[in-house]
């Protein structure tokens, strides 16, 4: 998924915030005392998918774009990571936040191009 980098900026401010608040509320937040603390995005997802689209403010045009044609999934295969096309599972709304989940992954740990932009590599 081609994005410009403004948006790519944007969308990473936006879920770096909203991943920090969830770590501040005992119920979203994942990890044994003392070690990494995550957010706990599925419970969230489930708390609230009937909210999701609207609190995201995402375009009609851009819901569709997330739930017809979703952002690829890494996922590993014989060891390595590869990227994979895997459809959303759940409610729309939960759907919706894999999505936004999804494209902030790949921004982070890579696919940031499409498909047939990404060189083949190898890994030893």
């Amino acid at each position: 998924m081609n994005v410009a980098p403004q948006l790519a900026f944007d969308l990473l401010n936006a879920f770096a915030r909203a991943e920090f608040a969830l770590k501040g509320i005992r119920r979203l937040c994942i990890g044994n005392e003392g070690n990494n603390a995550s957010a706990n995005w599925d419970r969230f997802a489930s708390d609230i998918a009937i909210q999701l689209a609207t609190a995201f403010g995402l375009l009609p045009e851009t819901k569709k774009i997330l739930l017809i044609d979703p952002p690829m999934k890494e996922v590993v295969r014989g060891g390595v990571a590869v990227f994979e096309h895997m459809p959303l599972q759940g409610p729309e709304g939960v759907q919706l936040l894999s999505a936004v989940r999804r494209v902030r992954n790949n921004l982070f740990h890579g696919g940031r191009r499409g498909p047939s932009a990404m060189p083949a590599m190898t890994r030893s």
